[in-house]
């Protein structure tokens, strides 16, 4: 059986870690939990920045509250709830939305929490996207969780194997090593002499 979220947070909790997750509707009571904390609690901390480039200009307002007091069952862990404003352009096009984030470290600087998101898009848009575009992770239509781990850690030695030699993750790498296996192995033996 796939891991859920709620026992990533679990398992996250158990090897004292700590997570920082965005609450999305596919959880709605998780979602309408948080939300609902967030219209009628006091915050502890807000910071607001304005960001542009790559074709956007956002104005983005952090608010920081504290442990989600009336958490639905399994949602174990939680110490900060964030509520992440942004409006703005996009590619000419004007934007409003919002977003919730949870997370298990007691901080108290929503500036931190806003550097902490930042950096969570920076991994989903460098690893994540790379891996779902390029290697179709997102539209596996495997079950049976042995599969699934296989081909991730599958997916995993050829991302970092080719990041290692130099080239982009990219579909165009991929077709050019495609079905040519002795540049593929000098690939992995290059990996192994460092």
């Amino acid at each position: 059986m796939l891991l859920t979220q709620k026992k990533t947070f679990d398992l996250i909790n158990s090897i004292d870690c700590h997570f920082l997750s965005q609450v999305k509707t596919n959880c709605p009571k998780l979602w309408a939990a948080v939300a609902a904390h967030c219209a009628v609690c006091q915050p502890i901390s807000t910071h607001e920045y304005y960001d542009s480039g790559h074709g956007r200009q956002v104005h983005r307002r952090i608010v920081l509250y504290g442990a989600l007091t009336n958490s639905p069952a399994g949602w174990n862990g939680i110490q900060r709830v964030t509520k992440v404003q942004r409006r703005g352009h996009r590619q000419g096009k004007q934007f409003d939305e919002t977003a919730y984030y949870v997370m298990s470290i007691p901080l108290n600087c929503a500036e931190k929490v806003a550097k902490g998101i930042q950096s969570h898009w920076g991994i989903e848009n460098k690893l994540h996207w790379a891996k779902d575009v390029n290697m179709g992770e997102d539209a596996m239509t495997l079950r049976r969780h042995e599969q699934v781990s296989m081909l991730v850690h599958l997916n995993n030695i050829a991302y970092n194997t080719l990041n290692f030699n130099g080239y982009k993750v990219v579909k165009d790498t991929f077709a050019r090593f495609a079905n040519k296996v002795k540049e593929l192995c000098f690939l992995f033996r290059s990996e192994t002499k460092t």
